[in-house]
């Protein structure tokens, strides 16, 4: 279920409030903790690759609206660690 709330969340929208969202969900679950940093990850990691495909002039705009998710990996990653380690 966390999956797809994740998925939909990053389907959808690039409001703060849902990556604040996305983060609590990832680290909700020790277990699953790993495999959803890594979705998160991959999804910051596409849409920056679309920013670099883009006009330079729309660099900002599209920057602008991953940030929250990118802020949110690194919190989240950062909270994360030490129980990373143990698994």
């Amino acid at each position: 279920m966390g999956d797809w709330i994740i998925n939909q969340f990053l389907k959808s929208s690039r409001n703060i409030k849902h990556a604040f969202l996305v983060g609590e969900i990832v680290i909700c679950n020790k277990n699953e903790m790993p495999r959803r940093l890594n979705l998160l990850k991959d999804f910051v990691m596409s849409q920056l690759r679309l920013v670099t495909q883009e006009e330079r002039s729309q660099h900002g705009t599209m920057i602008k609206k991953i940030l929250p998710f990118v802020k949110v990996f690194i919190q989240t990653l950062r909270i994360a660690a030490p129980d990373l380690e143990n698994i």
